[in-house]
């Protein structure tokens, strides 16, 4: 039975706790100072020490940490397991800044420890099957897409400190929220070969931007627009284009189509799950955490990369960055 450490008991932390509950997974300790969240893990798992700060919790020993805590206590957290010998699974983004998320690459690597990192949107039906039709070449040579996050967060949802500030989060909704949707696409596609982006505040409570919008060029005239918000009132679905000589892929939440002929009725790869958090992150299906949980603590058994290895993660970062950067400068990237 696998031994789990979970770190941060917040939002990200309950999809975890689920799932690792139905892996039938041990979590020995959950790393918390806040007393509702203390409670909450406590509801999942009875048996588990509640511990603060992460070190005791680590020093019980483990096979693996979830790291679910603000995303600038990442770096340090995954020091601490990796000297411990200790696998790790981190939520997204791998950190605050690209130099950052660099380090807690390198350090992963030269500890020899297993990293994953939660990009749950790669292990849901609709993701997995976007991958397998553009590399089956059943859309034909790739033309271009589009990628657009419509969300609402209520001013409630601001009320955590920090929360949308750079220094604790690095940034607003493209590296918290749109960076599920952009990674799906650079996962399936690969890195763009240049990005432009605009960054803005419409309406949020928030330090960093609640709205994004911006052009990956992946040459040739082949051009993906990126539009993502947190001030879409009443929110809805995050949606994703994929398009060829062959035929458009058109993944919206948990449902892929595809749309084989101009004029032809789509035909649905995939429903998948309802469920929806362009409103609420806490709707998550649970399944897609359980997914990657499994595939993480499967391919650290087996001394295999990942779905969603540390390296990948960090590639998107980088076009994440890349288009901060942009917005930062007026220019490409």
């Amino acid at each position: 039975m696998t031994r789990v450490v979970v770190i941060g008991a917040g939002n990200g932390a309950g999809a975890h706790l689920r799932a690792l509950r139905e892996l039938d997974c041990a979590v020995t300790a959950v790393v918390t100072g806040h007393p509702e969240r203390r409670a909450a893990a406590l509801a999942v798992f009875p048996g588990a020490h509640v511990d603060w700060p992460a070190t005791e919790a680590l020093e019980r020993g483990a096979d693996l940490a979830v790291i679910a805590s603000p995303a600038n206590t990442h770096l340090e957290l995954v020091r601490e397991a990796a000297a411990r010998g200790i696998d790790v699974v981190v939520e997204k983004p791998l950190e605050v800044r690209l130099d950052r998320a660099e380090e807690l690459v390198r350090v992963a690597r030269d500890a020899g420890i297993g990293l994953a990192v939660c990009l749950q949107h790669r292990t849901k039906p609709a993701g997995r099957a976007l991958r397998a039709l553009v590399d089956s070449g059943a859309l034909g040579t790739f033309t271009g897409g589009s990628v657009s996050v419509p969300w609402w967060r209520p001013a409630s949802y601001f009320a955590e400190p920090g929360r949308g500030t750079y220094a604790r989060d690095g940034g607003g909704v493209l590296i918290t929220q749109a960076i599920h949707t952009l990674d799906l696409l650079l996962w399936v596609l690969g890195a763009p070969v240049r990005v432009r982006a605009e960054c803005g505040r419409a309406t949020q409570p928030m330090e960093a931007e609640d709205t994004v919008t911006g052009v990956l060029d992946y040459g040739g005239g082949r051009l993906v627009p990126v539009y993502a918000t947190l001030a879409a009132y009443p929110g809805r679905d995050e949606e994703l284009t994929v398009s060829g000589t062959a035929g458009t892929a058109y993944l919206c939440g948990a449902e892929l189509l595809r749309f084989p002929t101009p004029g032809a009725e789509p035909e649905v790869v995939t429903a998948g799950d309802a469920a929806s958090t362009a409103v609420d992150p806490s709707a998550m299906p649970t399944s897609w955490h359980r997914a990657l949980l499994a595939d993480a603590i499967d391919a650290f058994r087996e001394g295999r990369e990942p779905l969603a290895s540390g390296p990948s993660a960090l590639s998107t970062q980088r076009v994440v960055a890349a288009m901060y950067e942009s917005a930062r400068t007026g220019d490409w990237v």
